[in-house]
């Protein structure tokens, strides 16, 4: 799929990323994100200095300081302090500035130096020409592309192939350090379970590399492509789908009718073939 890309830059704060989307949006349509929250609009209003500076004005002197009175001096509690301070009526936004919540919220997620998708469906040819007529307006942002993947079967067999990570989720907690390694980047979609996971290196394929300049500001100034990615390898099973299919077909017409009797004792089923 073609994609929208973004990648941060050292030192990139949201006030510098802040006209950057609104660029970008100007440029190319981004669906609003139906998750969006309070916060997330509030992140992106604050992201202007004045609008930051004006917040922050409201805060009182209690709010300043902390349980034992002594002056707060974290910026991080003194943001979520002008946070709160923000009205409803300040973040009533129209839908055309929801889209730009949307893809600030999108670049804001990228950590130093990493990449996030601002838009990976239904981005059109016309899209990644406009994208690249503007780069130099828009630092950091890019064209690329993404996948899918697409599982054509259903059943007991859909269960066994597993499941991959959302770019939200990205790298499973517990191994994080371990992908790390390997080069993998924290938003990265890997394999959770069962063959994905399995055989995780086989289908992974390979990024592509790109050489990035950065001017005394920490910002991106250009992306020049010095390696093609890779496509994973398919992986081919010896398992008869038509007479799996036919299992899970004859199972599931058994198993509702035990459901019907002794249902709440009979959460699952198993089944064994067997060549008499």
């Amino acid at each position: 799929n073609l994609a929208i890309t973004y990648t941060r830059g050292k030192n990139i704060e949201g006030k510098d990323i802040l006209p950057i989307a609104n660029k970008v949006n100007e440029l190319i349509n981004v669906p609003v994100d139906p998750n969006l929250t309070d916060r997330d609009k509030k992140d992106y209003w604050l992201a202007n200095p004045e609008n930051l500076k004006a917040a922050q004005a409201r805060l009182t002197d209690q709010d300043k300081e902390d349980e034992k009175g002594n002056k707060i001096t974290d910026e991080g509690t003194l943001y979520a302090k002008a946070v709160e301070k923000v009205t409803p009526e300040e973040i009533a936004f129209d839908d055309r500035t929801l889209q730009a919540v949307t893809i600030f919220k999108r670049m804001n997620a990228a950590s130093q130096m990493n990449t996030v998708f601002i838009k990976n469906e239904g981005v059109t040819e016309g899209e990644i020409a406009t994208i690249g007529e503007h780069t130099a307006e828009i630092s950091g942002v890019s064209t690329g592309t993404d996948w899918t993947r697409d599982y054509s079967q259903s059943g007991a067999l859909r269960s066994l192939l597993g499941t991959v990570s959302t770019e939200k989720q990205g790298l499973p907690a517990e191994e994080v350090d371990e992908y790390l390694k390997k080069g993998y980047a924290r938003n990265d979609r890997v394999g959770t379970s069962y063959l994905e996971k399995q055989y995780e290196d086989v289908l992974q394929g390979k990024k592509a590399k790109s050489e990035v300049v950065l001017d005394n500001n920490g910002k991106i100034v250009s992306q020049t492509p010095i390696s093609k990615g890779e496509k994973g390898s398919n992986l081919k099973l010896t398992i008869d789908s038509n007479f799996q299919n036919k299992v899970d077909e004859i199972l599931q017409r058994n198993y509702s009718q035990i459901v019907k009797t002794i249902g709440p004792y009979s959460e699952n089923a198993y089944v064994v073939a067997m060549n008499p």
